[in-house]
């Protein structure tokens, strides 16, 4: 949502920081978890660099800080969302503590589960407020990086530049540009979630073993927090 109103990647990137600060107090007011002085030490320094990097990134020379605070939707929906994952760790970290008698594995299931119950219903979400049309699940476009075709590429309007959500039903006619008349070849017209990778068993691969990675680090992680 964030990035839809004009937030961009690197940014995100920065404001995602604020997740560790706002988890250390959390676990300290909530969980009663105590911190050794150097650990306190790194979360200030890293809180600190996040916020200097802000500042410097939206601090006008012309105008200050006034450009910046006309648009700091997007700033808060980051940071919203940093602390909102930062609150589910808390929240996870209390079950496990608590049901310790439980098996592990059982809770951990339970949470993944959870979680991509959650991503199927992020995706479409992200389509509609997307600001880019490789974003945009349903979106005909091309996927070639060679196609010339101005009309195969298509022009999406951004939320934070009045466009509207990206309904499946109602896109706007500036979007659909896309078509088989039009675009061939390199240039052909694609949709859906997995758009353009075709029958490239290298991708599907590396799907699976990024995917494996996470469960397998967040297993890691999981045990760190429930049995630290």
């Amino acid at each position: 949502m964030a990035y839809a109103f004009g937030l961009s990647p690197p940014m995100a990137a920065v404001l995602g920081k604020v997740y560790t600060p706002v988890l250390a107090v959390g676990e300290r007011v909530v969980l009663k978890k105590r911190r050794k002085g150097v650990e306190w030490i790194a979360v200030i320094i890293l809180t600190l660099g996040t916020f200097s990097f802000l500042y410097l990134q939206i601090y006008d020379f012309e105008e200050g800080l006034g450009k910046a605070m006309k648009n700091l939707f997007p700033l808060i929906l980051c940071i919203a969302s940093a602390c909102t994952s930062a609150f589910q760790a808390l929240v996870s970290q209390g079950i496990y503590e608590a049901n310790r008698d439980v098996d592990f594995y059982m809770n951990k299931v339970r949470f993944d589960a959870g979680s991509a119950v959650f991503t199927l219903l992020v995706v479409p979400l992200l389509s509609l407020t997307a600001s880019r049309a490789k974003d945009i699940v349903w979106l005909p476009r091309t996927v070639d990086a060679d196609c010339e075709v101005d009309n195969c590429w298509p022009k999406v309007t951004s939320l934070s530049n009045g466009g509207s959500l990206h309904f499946p039903w109602s896109m706007e006619s500036s979007m659909l540009t896309c078509s088989s008349d039009v675009c061939t070849g390199a240039c052909a017209c694609h949709s859906g979630l997995l758009a353009g990778w075709g029958l490239q068993p290298a991708l599907y691969g590396f799907l699976a073993i990024s995917v494996l990675y996470g469960i397998l680090v967040g297993i890691h992680r999981a045990k760190c927090h429930a049995f630290g």
